[in-house]
């Protein structure tokens, strides 16, 4: 729904029995409040006639009433609307650090081709002109941040008709770039929370043992609070997924020991000194202990690695055990069966040497079974005469 500056009134057909006439809807501009300082609510009032377009006739009637002396809706320039976009983030105290820098570089780099464009200036041809330059000095993910700010932004400039047109449709994105990150192997895993378990006491080492062994996402364990915690269960419950939605994570009861306590909205994993200083747990403090683990271990190709390699080796894991995919899937809350099996595509063992020793060996005892003669090791295969084979021994 727009968020107007002004008020908007609409025409809705008749309903129920009772009336006949056609109906007014009267939306009130965004923030909108009364001489009581309350604001002003969606109100639906009866046109008193049963024609449409003497009812439209009304509606335009009153519309122009009470607009009567309001300011004429703006067209802002795109370097405008995101200073304005990011001023409103400020400002309202939720959104990170993090995202803000993101809209600030997206102004900084859109900002010499789109920069003086208004609504009516700022086309496809422009937009697409602007990516096709941009990348030639940006990586492709890069790129798609940049202009997903940028649209966020000027999407958000549009429901409060800051600016006269919406964000063109249609723009083909870059593709992205595959990630190079692998999963951990398991020796690694155990390298990791052997070190953990010396450094500082060992007050790191339930976290990483959460996150090794459910496959949640970081910043899912960081918002994790006492009311979730089912220790009788052996699981967790997250609120408010990457998705929207509520998920549920199983744990051995081996690791559910480990997990701290906490009551009721009480965080269960804090910040620890001198990592950070702050009274919440961030994924970048996550980061940088494990970097400091793979410094002390000297990991020669750490830069493989992150905190999501831990959910990679476990999705990679619980496939490659036989567990089924609509479990693992609810596990890591993948609703896309094709980014789930990509996890399991980006092993870091030999899969493929593996199922070709594991084909031959069970080809061969087929055979064996079967009363086939086989050649010794070292023999050449066609050395031996043996008896035709039967149909059935043909295909084993």
């Amino acid at each position: 729904m727009r968020q107007s500056t002004h008020w908007r009134v609409t025409v809705t057909a008749p309903k129920g029995r009772e009336s006949q006439d056609w109906r007014l809807v009267l939306r009130p501009p965004f923030g909108a409040v009364d001489e009581q300082g309350k604001l002003h609510r969606v109100r639906r009032i009866s046109s008193r006639t049963t024609d449409r377009a003497l009812a439209a006739q009304k509606a335009a009637t009153l519309s122009a009433r009470l607009n009567a002396g309001a300011a004429p809706a703006k067209d802002l320039t795109f370097l405008e609307v995101m200073e304005r976009h990011i001023a409103y983030r400020e400002a309202n105290g939720k959104t990170s650090k993090s995202t803000i820098t993101n809209y600030r570089y997206a102004r900084r780099s859109l900002a010499p081709f789109l920069g003086n464009l208004r609504g009516s200036e700022l086309t496809e041809a422009t937009i697409i002109l602007a990516r096709d330059q941009l990348e030639r000095t940006l990586k492709p993910n890069t790129l798609i941040v940049r202009f997903n700010c940028a649209a966020h932004a000027w999407k958000w400039a549009y429901r409060r008709e800051y600016v006269t047109a919406p964000w063109p449709k249609g723009i083909e994105r870059p593709l992205a770039e595959p990630t190079d990150k692998r999963p951990y192997k398991e020796q690694e895993i155990q390298q990791i929370l052997d070190w953990l378990e010396e450094h500082l006491d060992g007050r790191w080492l339930p976290f990483f043992t959460v996150l090794a062994d459910s496959g949640c996402r970081v910043h899912e364990l960081c918002q994790l609070r006492g009311r979730d915690v089912d220790r009788e269960g052996a699981r967790f419950f997250v609120a408010r997924a990457k998705s929207g939605k509520p998920r549920e994570f199983s744990l051995p009861p081996e690791t559910m020991a480990l997990v701290p306590e906490a009551v009721g909205d009480e965080r269960v994993f804090k910040p620890i000194r001198p990592y950070y200083r702050d009274r919440l747990l961030r994924s970048r403090v996550v980061l940088q202990v494990l970097r400091r683990a793979f410094k002390a271990l000297e990991f020669p190709d750490a830069h493989l690695l992150d905190v999501h390699s831990f959910r990679r080796r476990w999705i990679s894991r619980s496939l490659r055990t036989g567990t089924p995919l609509p479990v693992s899937m609810k596990q890591t809350g993948h609703r896309s069966t094709k980014v789930h099996l990509d996890y399991q595509a980006r092993t870091v063992d030999d899969d493929t040497q593996d199922a070709v020793r594991r084909l031959r060996a069970s080809r061969l005892a087929h055979r064996a079974s079967s009363g086939v003669s086989l050649p010794e090791e070292g023999e050449p295969p066609n050395s031996r005469k043996t008896a035709p084979l039967s149909l059935a021994q043909t295909f084993c």
